[in-house]
């Protein structure tokens, strides 16, 4: 889990002031004149997880560093504590934010992140409500997501999932881009079918513009 360049540059304009959720710990996976370049700020605290990322460098820590760049306050949940400072929740399970056993989670965040975790869910829809009932009207939940990365999780995801569930449930895609392994962009398109070369990761940022009861999409196609 992990928030890289692109990532760090989809949500940059979205961090001062915010409150955000952070569905697993997501490493910072750029170096800190990088840090600098993207949110304008100097990262002090670093950790040894690099290595996890195959990074030859610290890793500015996260929660220091989104602090540092005007976060108002960041939460992080995940099924198991990690690094100390979770939140235990089965996002498989359908949460009501700020309710028993979330009392602490406030609900209507700011930004909810998923730096790669909802691939990870069995019950991937449940999963995704979870995370979209965690975002406020006029708020954002950046995706970031396989798109053919063999048994890296449980589920690769096609375009057309982040567009009909934004759409049929109060939402818009801002902004989607994808790359390959070599960090070469490659094609995004909503609806057509089209080949992809292996190990492509998805970054789609949806900003939810209503709330409106919760709607199992039904595909474009099939519309």
């Amino acid at each position: 889990m992990a928030l890289d360049r692109i990532g760090l540059e989809m949500i940059a304009g979205r961090i001062r002031g915010a409150e955000i959720l952070c569905l697993g710990y997501p490493d910072i996976t750029v170096t800190a004149p990088e840090v600098k370049h993207l949110l304008g700020v100097e990262s002090r605290n670093f950790t040894d997880h690099g290595k996890d990322h195959k990074a030859a460098f610290p890793l500015p820590e996260t929660l220091h560093t989104l602090l540092l760049a005007g976060a108002k306050s960041i939460h992080v949940v995940d099924v198991k504590r990690h690094r100390g400072m979770e939140f235990i929740a089965d996002l498989n399970r359908r949460i009501i934010w700020g309710f028993a056993p979330y009392e602490a989670l406030r609900p209507g965040y700011d930004l909810v992140i998923n730096p790669g975790t909802l691939e990870h869910c069995f019950d991937v829809a449940t999963a995704t409500f979870n995370a979209w009932r965690a975002v406020k009207v006029g708020g954002a939940l950046l995706q970031v997501a396989p798109l053919t990365m063999v048994n890296h999780g449980f589920w690769n995801v096609c375009p057309t999932a982040i567009w009909d569930f934004a759409e049929a449930n109060g939402g818009a895609v801002a902004e989607a881009k994808a790359r390959d392994r070599n960090w070469t962009p490659v094609q995004v398109d909503r609806a057509a079918r089209y080949p992809l070369p292996a190990d492509c990761v998805l970054y789609a940022l949806v900003v939810k513009r209503a709330d409106v009861p919760e709607t199992i999409p039904t595909q474009r196609r099939y519309q």
